[in-house]
């Protein structure tokens, strides 16, 4: 990323500036590359995106060691001694250049499965392979329930995605990965995007694809009244069984604890259309209280589909319906501590407002 000159301290940068002056215009190249790479970079990744042959960028990755702007943490491997001396040297950099030099180590580095370090160069080159390699490491971060990594990298993908169908697509995800992360007002900010961007271009399909991008129960806070008009005129339409069951839950969620009587409507017709696990584990969660039964539905709907908020909800209803065996309740509680803890779940069960 590049940083401003302001970010650097100013007597830090000028010593730094002098330091560079007294090297060689060819070495200062090559170290501003290494710089666009990251604090720490693979010598031959380096050697494939410079404009200099390799003996020319071995000289002057050897001058940047010898005059302490590098070291060597490893075989094969530069790094900057200090953030300072990599953010002073991407400093000076046009975004036009630092766009280029990442497009040279995007390419230096297919091929390998450094996925992250793929996606942050492509997007950064406004590439037309950065949509897939944003998406494809936020995948491998979701599965480490790294959900904050994630929603940056979903971030890069919907700044350079294309046509509205993939645009409102990533919105999607972006939408999921930040409610993970527990970013809920900027869920809620990137759901409106999408469902303004959608009907700027007429497209209610897409409008509908933003509003059932997330089912699950969340606390979205004051009820949206632009949100509920839309969805009502969604609801007027003819649709599938399954899209409408979707519809009628977004519905229903925006507006539970209003005083509203078509909220239990809405929410019992889309009970009786759904097909989607996600929905019959809303259904439980209206009667979970004490039932162990339903619990263990819960949990094992929330294992199958990978749901975490289900897994925990459904242990610790468990533990209530455990309550006259402190070894289980012991044990469960346990269990959802470290579920918790593993995958970024709130500490409590989920609420739907």
């Amino acid at each position: 990323m590049l940083v401003a000159l302001s970010d650097v301290p100013d007597g830090v940068r000028d010593v730094l500036r002098r330091r560079l002056a007294r090297l060689p215009e060819g070495t200062v190249s090559v170290l501003r590359l290494a710089a666009v790479a990251g604090r720490e970079s693979p010598v031959d990744v380096l050697v494939r995106a410079a404009d200099a042959d390799e003996d020319g960028v071995l000289d002057a990755l050897d001058a940047g060691v010898i005059s302490g702007l590098l070291d060597e943490p490893g075989p094969g491997l530069v790094r900057f001694v200090h953030a300072l001396v990599r953010d002073t040297l991407v400093a000076d950099l046009s975004r036009l250049r630092a766009a280029r030099m990442h497009t040279r180590i995007a390419a230096a580095l297919e091929g390998t499965d450094d996925i992250a370090a793929l996606a942050h160069h492509h997007a950064r080159a406004v590439s037309p392979k950065a949509v897939g390699y944003c998406v494809r490491a936020a995948e491998l971060a979701e599965v480490r329930y790294a959900h904050d990594v994630a929603v940056c990298l979903l971030g890069d993908a919907v700044a350079t995605s294309t046509g509205p169908d993939e645009h409102v697509e990533l919105l999607g995800r972006l939408l999921r990965a930040q409610i993970r992360a527990g970013a809920i007002a900027a869920a809620r900010e990137t759901r409106r995007e999408a469902v303004e961007y959608a009907e700027s271009l007429g497209r209610d399909d897409l409008m509908i694809a933003a509003f059932t991008a997330w089912m699950e129960p969340t606390p979205w806070g004051t009820v949206d009244r632009p949100v509920v008009d839309r969805l009502r005129r969604l609801l007027d339409r003819e649709l599938t069984p399954s899209v409408r069951s979707r519809l009628l839950t977004a519905y229903a969620n925006e507006l539970i604890g209003e005083d509203d009587p078509t909220v239990p409507e809405a929410a019992q017709e889309a009970l009786d259309l759904a097909t989607d696990p996600r929905l019959r584990a809303l259904e439980i969660l209206a009667g979970v209280q004490g039932d162990a039964d339903l619990a263990q539905e819960l949990v094992e709907i929330g294992t199958q589909h990978d749901l975490p908020v289900y897994r925990v909800t459904g242990r610790l209803n468990l533990a209530v319906a455990a309550a006259n065996d402190p070894m289980t309740v012991r044990r469960l509680t346990a269990e959802v501590l470290e579920l918790a803890r593993t995958t970024g779940c709130p500490r409590r069960s989920p609420s739907p407002r």
